[in-house]
């Protein structure tokens, strides 16, 4: 689904389409609750200059993704994800559990490596971990996203390569 909407919702002349969730606005452009007052202080801001400026200033500490075939840029919305704590509490179980099976499976196929032995991970493959920091820290990669009705999902993010 594609919702039409002006370029800068900030302004409130946005309008979301009758058959999309919006994670900001109601019906006929009126601000959730729980996003009014960012709303208010991005009003009159110009959302494509702020990205531009937050992408430069990603840009300019190195902050992108990377791996064999280069690197690409690091998307941060000008807008964030606001959600409100009864949303918080459904996800943040989701979340850990998430965070602990990666941070598990890393730590199993740098170390013992009982999932190659339990025939999972077949022998001889080569793990690539493309969030291992300079620690040796694994950094788990989970999102959110909502459905068209607006119920949130956590979603895993495989950065895990098994050749």
């Amino acid at each position: 689904m594609v919702a039409t909407a002006s370029p800068s919702p900030a302004t409130g002349a946005y309008v979301p389409a009758p058959d999309a969730y919006d994670e900001a606005f109601a019906a006929r452009g009126t601000p959730r609750p729980h996003y009014a007052g960012v709303l208010a202080s991005l009003a009159g801001t110009d959302l494509a200059t702020l990205t531009a400026a937050i992408a430069g200033d990603l840009e300019r500490h190195g902050v992108r993704f990377g791996g064999a075939d280069g690197f690409t840029p690091f998307h941060v919305d000008a807008v964030p994800r606001i959600l409100p704590a009864d949303e918080w509490r459904s996800l943040s179980s989701a979340l850990v559990q998430r965070a602990r099976a990666l941070n598990a499976f890393v730590s199993d196929v740098y170390g013992p490596r009982e999932i190659v032995a339990a025939g999972v991970v077949p022998a001889g493959s080569r793990v690539h971990w493309t969030r291992k920091n300079e620690s040796g820290t694994s950094l788990p990669a989970s999102g959110v996203a909502s459905t068209h009705t607006g119920t949130m999902n956590v979603l895993l993010r495989a950065i895990i390569c098994v050749r």
